[in-house]
């Protein structure tokens, strides 16, 4: 079976955008599910600001490890 994705640019930029970082998105959000695991498992994880910003840094490392944006969309 072979799966063909079309678009039409510039106007579908955005979409060939999502679809081309797709695999970033999921590897994205699969280390993000890891490190909060090990969190919970290992460590103390409270809901104050602090833990919530150090969710967020981590989440924006990541993102730009796998080279993955959430700009992409408007």
């Amino acid at each position: 079976m072979i799966a063909t994705l079309e678009f039409e640019l510039p106007k579908d930029q955005e979409d060939f955008e999502v679809a081309n970082k797709a695999l970033n998105f999921y590897l994205t959000l699969d280390d993000l599910n890891e490190w909060l695991r090990e969190k919970v498992k290992y460590d103390v994880l409270l809901y104050d600001p602090d833990t919530v910003q150090a969710v967020r840094d981590k989440l924006y490392e990541i993102m730009e490890e796998r080279d993955a944006s959430l700009d992409i969309i408007s």
